[in-house]
């Protein structure tokens, strides 16, 4: 995980592609601080490229530690709502589990021509984004992907309105948008995003799907946590 900071927005990069930049605690802790503590104008989250965006939450955590983890990303998805801080997103390649909701929390997404969303495993029984993706894409067709499983490439991530574009350079263009941002009247921002998440976000759906997360079985071979 890298992060960097100028002109009021600061820039997190997950750069752990050869475990499909998996969400760990230290990713979490990194966010929580941007969004909650440092004061900035806007934060992206952006990750190496390849063809994993973020595959989800760091399975190779035991089961207790997943489930804290689990909470503390939905904890993070209620504040980058909350937050006056606009949480702006870049994704080139496939966000499953943990990135998906991160993705669709997120105020803005940058998304280039790999871009991929997952929100469910129905044979797993995993569902992510519950609480989000029926505002973006409908009722029926959120249903639809939950239930029965599929993917929402970039130009059905556009189509949908998730994003506005196919950028050729989805990061840049990020850092361009969230800048861009940073320059807004803190106030305005602030009043803005207020009124569109009264307008858009259900957040005691939030808490359901919260409850009802159960972390999946670890991969073979994969350590418990501090073995």
């Amino acid at each position: 995980m890298i992060t960097a900071e100028s002109d009021g927005v600061i820039h997190v990069t997950l750069d752990d592609p050869a475990h499909a930049n998996a969400i760990g605690h230290d990713v979490v802790d990194a966010l929580e601080d941007a969004l909650l503590y440092r004061g900035a104008s806007a934060v992206v989250l952006s990750a190496v490229p390849g063809p994993v965006f973020c595959g989800g939450g760091d399975l190779r955590l035991a089961p207790e530690r997943l489930q804290r983890l689990s909470a503390r990303i939905m904890d993070l998805c209620r504040f980058s709502v909350a937050s006056p801080t606009v949480f702006v997103v870049a994704v080139d390649g496939i966000a499953v589990g943990s990135g998906a909701q991160l993705m669709l929390a997120a105020d803005l997404r940058s998304i280039g021509a790999g871009a991929r969303l997952r929100v469910a495993d129905p044979p797993r029984e995993l569902a992510a984004g519950t609480w989000s993706l029926p505002a973006h894409v409908g009722r029926g067709r959120a249903l639809e992907l939950l239930l029965c499983g599929g993917d929402l490439d970039a130009e059905a991530l556009v189509a949908c309105g998730l994003a506005s574009a196919i950028e050729a350079a989805p990061t840049d263009a990020a850092l361009v948008l969230a800048r861009r941002v940073a320059a807004l009247d803190p106030a305005y921002r602030e009043r803005v995003k207020a009124a569109v998440a009264a307008a858009s976000v259900a957040l005691p759906a939030l808490e359901l799907e919260r409850r009802g997360f159960v972390p999946p079985p670890r991969p073979n071979g994969v350590p418990r946590d501090g073995d």
